[in-house]
């Protein structure tokens, strides 16, 4: 019974339209040489169906091509398990079945590489999603079944989602299902055919990114798109106080602590990214010689963010305060430089009327004539 079991954990691997199933190894190559497939040149090629039972991460410069013909799902990804497919990796789902998933995903699928489905299979579905989804890259679903996504799960876009869909549905969003385009993504339906629903909402779709398509319907009572709202430039802005008073400034003295707050506008909620906190010497934001005050903040959309670690200055200075969003995709978004003046506290002997120099000056003659004629000028009696 021990060899049975042992021998039943082994990674099995069919011929064509058969079954293969991976168990353990997280890397492409490794996870590929489990399965006894080919890994050449970076590519790992498996004909049959898969399922993941371990996390699996392709790598820049890799790509998984995964072909079958059969009525199971081609790639099965299990509750618990991540597909994470990096910046410069690839996957590929070629289906010529006649019905089923080309991926069914219950676990969780990060993408910021390249993501292709081709099937020409007549009840097909693209992709079959009750797990979690997050596209920071390029998803595409070439598909001539029944629907590109069935959507049951939660789908996140920052990126190119492009369904090309001739079957009844480029995406439909089931009632628990829910759809988040976020302001940077783009979600592209272009349908032909017997194509019935470009765009089908039975669920909770939230447009702040542009999604085209040839038809968008919702059943009655049920809003097609929830939240639609435009996309303004994101901007940050940061405002300094000082701990010391408690009060809002641009000026301080040594020995003072401050702290820096940032605002951000012009995302969607649930944006993601982070805020990080800088200062330094130099009038320009960001630059290349600056302290980083503290620890990044997670961002969940717009608001205000911080306050940043307390920081004190023992030099009397300008130091230049900024803050920087780094969103999912896209670039960096700099704050403008806030300049904070701190002052040395300085405790000086009190001035006379003339200073010192001309007092002193007064002082020599007088004490001269006194030490000369002074036993002179006694007073009478005295």
């Amino acid at each position: 019974m021990v060899l049975l079991g042992a021998l039943l954990a082994l990674p099995f691997v069919a011929a064509s339209g058969g079954v293969t199933t991976v168990y353990a190894a997280t890397d492409l190559s490794s996870w590929c040489t489990i399965a006894g497939t080919s890994y050449v040149s970076g590519t790992c090629t498996v004909s049959g169906t898969v399922t993941m039972s371990t996390d699996v991460e392709i790598s820049s410069g890799e790509t998984l091509l995964i072909s079958g013909k059969v009525l199971f799902p081609i790639l099965t990804i299990n509750s618990g398990i991540t597909l994470t497919v990096d910046s410069g990796g690839t996957l590929m789902v070629e289906n010529s079945g006649t019905s089923g998933y080309d991926i069914l995903n219950s676990g969780t699928i990060t993408n910021s590489g390249t993501i292709t489905i081709e099937n020409s299979g007549g009840n097909v579905f693209g992709i079959g999603n009750s797990g979690t989804i997050t596209n920071l890259g390029t998803l595409t679903v070439e598909n001539s079944g029944y629907k590109g996504i069935d959507n049951d799960g939660t789908i996140t876009n920052t990126g190119t989602i492009t369904i090309d869909n001739s079957g009844q549905y480029g995406i439909f969003n089931e009632s628990d299902g829910t759809i988040t385009n976020e302001c940077s993504g783009t979600i592209a339906i272009e349908t032909s055919g017997e194509n019935i629903y470009g765009l089908y909402n039975d669920g909770h779709i939230y447009e702040y990114g542009p999604i085209t398509g040839t038809v968008t319907i919702g059943p009655a009572g049920t809003p097609v798109i929830d939240d639609s709202g435009s996309c303004s430039t994101a901007n940050v802005s940061t405002s300094l106080y000082d701990v010391t008073t408690g009060t809002t400034t641009t000026t301080g003295t040594v020995g003072d602590s401050f702290r820096d707050t940032a605002t951000l506008t012009g995302v969607s909620p649930g944006a993601g990214g982070a805020i990080t906190f800088y200062y330094s010497s130099s009038n320009t934001c960001p630059s290349s010689s600056a302290t980083t005050v503290g620890s990044p903040f997670t961002v969940s959309g717009p608001g205000t963010y911080g306050p940043s670690a307390s920081l004190t200055f023992s030099t009397a200075g300008t130091y230049y305060w900024y803050a920087t969003y780094d969103p999912p995709t896209g670039p960096a978004i700099t704050s403008p430089c806030e300049p904070l003046t701190v002052t040395s506290t300085t405790y000086g002997v009190p001035e006379f009327p003339f200073g010192l120099a001309a007092l002193f000056a007064l002082m020599v003659p007088l004490l001269f004539v006194m030490r000369k004629w002074g036993p002179s000028l006694r007073m009478p009696g005295v």
